[in-house]
This record gives structure tokens, C-alpha cells and sequence, in this order.
């Protein structure tokens, strides 16, 4: 595509690699040119955790004053190939879908900059290509700004959305259904096993660790049903308390069920199951396997036996020899982050209508798990954004499902990890290679 050649060549060398912190929404407004020849527009942008988004340019015709809005997908992109050391990330905008109007319009590029004192990456100019002249122009930012939950009124979505779009009808038109006496009896069981005290991976355990109780107790407050947890972290990390804790649980017929862990794995290899072993030594010196270690295809056999009605078994960790040990990937950048909230209708489809049984684990046998200490684990930072967009208030109706959750996680995951250096167990730097395995059973 010309215009995304034409941008590569203003960066000289630039890396796709997708990972954000939060989700951020921006109204930029901008201009091209100056004087008489000053040309206005305004964009809504969107750019979720993992670096997927949408930007909505909105624009008036003077000739005709008929009013354009032009939807574009964003790719990411960064200036070094090593995350932590950039200081531009660009959204290069593609596939154009005309929302209003005829007019079509050449796609803008918005070019963010690190700001040293704060360490966010702020709006700083917009590119284009000239039509006529094919060479690339520079646009300047009249004004930005970060929107939150209370900017997204009726009158202000409609600069940017029509009133078929399926956003403006969650927002404006879809009534909230109320959560039935039944489903608030829900109580959600999360047993979260981290191997917090490990010398190499003991940080990125923790970070994966406060990110899911965080998670399912934002879920199980939003839907104001009941929340247990178990966790096996520190000095209480052991197999003994992993399987005490799972015979501890004892669901009800509509209840929830959800398993972590995040730690070290492996795969004995030859006649070795398809998921890992779940490393539960509490010293290195113990012997590796034996009654120090669980299978997690095991453990989903032993809840799914519960008779929950949904079930979740997760974990993140190494799939390879038992000699192996978790890859440290390069540190991503952060953007200033909005406060949106999600929605309720899609968050009771995932979690109080579904019976379903979820096994899935961040690498296929054979891979080593990736992740940094500053977004831990690779797959469950994007398993957790997923499962966040999916109850949005901007999402769609298509993406609230299980099927679509797993398959965007594991797509993304190994997009990450194939875009990322990685220090490997010998401290080699290479390419992460990680996908993650699942699979999904209907009760």
C-alpha cells in the first residue's frame, strides 16, 4: 500500500509490534495547510491494551456541507525494535469504511511521542499523503483531548457514530436487562496458584497475579454476585495446598469455577500430554515431577467433575523440557489511559448465561511462555484484555463469546511473541515463538 510505504520511509525503520497499556479514547482535532487553504478535521480514536483500535474521521465538505465520517482500522507501529527503548509510536490507518457521505478521504497517520518527564506517548502531529503531489504532508493538532465515561453523550457520539451503528445503540437505545434472582445466587470460585518467590519469573508472577484478582473481582462486583478466592502464593506455594484447594471448592449447579496459575511448566516430551506439567516445587533442590507437580489437563478434569456450570482452567507457563525456563521479553510503552465502563448485558452473557468448560494454557507443547515485569505474562495480559473488550461499552455483539475470546487471545499472543525479543534460558536474544493451546467443552 502506497501510503503506508510513504510513512515507513519519515520512521527509516519501524517495528509492528501491538501491546499498549490500557485502553485509551482520544478526540483529536487537526489541520492540514494554512490561511485560506487551512483544512479542518476531527477524529475519535480508540486503542485498546493490545494495540488494536479504530480511528473515526469526521469532516465537513465546503463545497457541499455534507458531512463525512470515515472509519479506519490502526496497525502499530514503533521506531525501535526493541520496546523500551522507543520514543514514537505511529497508528498507521487502513480499511476504509464510509459510515456518512460519499466523499472518500486519504487515511491520516497519528504519530505519538514519549514524554520523558511523565513517560506516556502523547498525540504530537498527524501525516498524510497529498493526493495531487503524492508526497507526504505534516498536519499540526489544534487540540486533544482524553475522553472519559461522562464525555460520551448522546449529542457528542453523534459527531462520530449514526444511530444504526451497533455502538450508539448500546449506549442509547439497548436497555440494560436485569440480572435475575437465580444468576445474582452465582458465586464465582477463583483458585489463583503464582510462583511469586521464583528468582527469574517471580516478578512477572506477581504482576500476573494482581492483574486476575483484579479482574474477576471487577467481574463479580459489576455483576453483584458472590466471589471466593484461594490463593497459593509465596511460602504457601506447593502441591499439597493446590490440591487442598481444589477439593476445598465445592460449587453450586450455576456457579463459576475458575483455575490460574502462573509459574513454571514443562512437557516431559515424548509420550507427554499435550498440556504442561505444572512446576509446584517448593524448592529448587526438589526433585523435578513426581508428587511435585500437576498436569492442568488433569486439574480441568478434576473441576469440570464439580458440575459447575461454567469452568475456567488457565495457565501460564512453559510447555518444553523440564530443563526450560520462561523467556523475558522486551517492556512495552504506555498510553494515558481512559475510564470507561463496560457493559452489563455483554458481561451476564460471558459469565451468568454460558455452560461451558474452558481449558487453556499460554504455549503449545514444545514452547517456552513469555511475558515482561511490566505487563507479566504475554498470554494472560492478552487473555484479560480480551475478555475486558469484549464487555466494553464500545464492543460489539460478535465478540461477546467464548470462541471469539480464546481465538483473538491465542492469535494475538503469538503475533506478540513472534514481534518480540526474547532472553532466552542461555540469555540468547531472539524471537519469542509462543501460541497458545485450548480447548473449549459445552456442558
Amino acid at each position: 500500500m502506497k501510503l503506508r510505504h510513504a510513512f515507513l520511509s519519515i520512521l527509516c525503520l519501524v517495528f509492528f509490534l501491538p501491546q499498549l497499556f490500557s485502553q485509551s479514547l482520544y478526540e483529536l482535532n487537526y489541520s492540514y495547510g494554512e490561511g485560506s487553504e487551512l483544512e479542518n478535521y476531527k477524529a475519535f480514536m480508540m486503542i485498546n491494551e493490545d494495540g488494536t483500535g479504530m480511528v473515526r474521521i469526521a469532516f465537513t465538505d465546503l463545497e457541499s456541507g455534507q458531512k463525512n465520517i470515515i472509519e479506519y482500522v490502526v496497525d502499530e507501529f514503533y521506531d525501535q525494535e526493541d520496546q523500551s527503548l522507543a520514543t514514537q509510536v505511529a497508528y498507521v490507518t487502513s480499511e476504509p469504511i464510509q459510515i456518512e457521505g460519499d466523499i472518500s478521504y486519504p487515511p491520516d497517520h497519528f504519530i505519538l511521542v514519549k514524554n520523558e518527564e511523565t513517560g506516556y506517548f502523547e498525540p504530537s502531529y498527524v501525516l498524510s499523503l497529498d493526493e495531487e503531489t503524492k508526497e507526504e504532508v505534516q498536519g499540526a493538532f489544534v487540540s486533544v483531548r482524553l475522553l472519559n465515561d461522562e464525555d460520551l453523550t448522546e449529542d457528542y457520539m453523534k459527531l462520530f457514530f449514526v444511530e444504526s451503528d451497533e455502538e450508539f445503540q448500546n449506549l442509547f437505545v439497548n436497555e440494560v436487562k436485569p440480572i435475575t434472582v437465580e444468576q445474582k445466587a452465582t458465586k464465582l470460585h477463583l483458585i489463583l496458584v503464582a510462583n511469586t518467590l521464583d528468582k527469574k519469573i517471580g516478578r512477572t508472577c506477581v504482576i500476573d497475579k494482581e492483574n486476575v484478582l483484579g479482574l474477576f473481582e471487577e467481574i463479580t462486583s459489576f455483576l453483584g454476585i458472590g466471589y471466593s478466592t484461594q490463593v497459593i502464593e509465596g511460602k504457601d506455594f506447593s502441591r499439597r495446598n493446590v490440591d487442598a484447594a481444589i477439593a476445598k471448592v465445592k460449587p453450586g449447579a450455576n456457579d463459576i469455577v475458575v483455575f490460574y496459575y502462573t509459574g513454571h511448566g514443562y512437557n516431559p516430551g515424548e509420550g507427554g500430554k499435550q498440556y504442561p506439567n505444572l512446576d509446584l516445587r517448593e524448592r529448587t533442590s526438589d526433585d523435578i515431577g513426581g508428587l511435585n507437580t500437576l498436569n492442568i489437563e488433569d486439574i480441568y478434569q478434576l473441576i469440570q467433575a464439580k458440575n459447575a456450570r461454567f469452568n475456567l482452567v488457565l495457565s501460564d507457563c512453559c510447555n518444553n523440557d523440564p530443563f526450560s525456563s520462561n523467556s523475558i521479553g522486551s517492556e512495552g510503552v504506555s498510553l494515558r489511559t481512559s475510564s470507561i465502563g463496560w457493559n452489563k448485558n455483554f458481561c451476564s452473557e460471558l459469565f451468568l448465561k454460558k455452560r461451558e468448560s474452558i481449558l487453556m494454557t499460554g504455549a503449545s507443547k514444545g514452547q517456552l511462555s513469555a511475558g515482561n515485569v511490566a505487563d507479566g505474562g504475554f498470554f494472560t495480559f492478552n487473555l484479560r484484555e480480551n475478555i475486558e473488550k469484549s464487555v466494553g461499552k464500545l464492543a460489539s455483539a460478535n465478540v461477546v463469546n467464548w470462541e471469539t475470546i480464546v481465538a483473538q487471545t491465542q492469535k494475538q499472543t503469538t503475533v506478540r511473541a513472534n514481534k518480540s525479543l526474547c532472553r532466552m534460558p542461555n540469555d540468547e536474544v531472539l524471537r519469542c515463538a509462543q501460541k497458545p493451546d485450548f480447548k473449549i467443552g459445552v456442558r
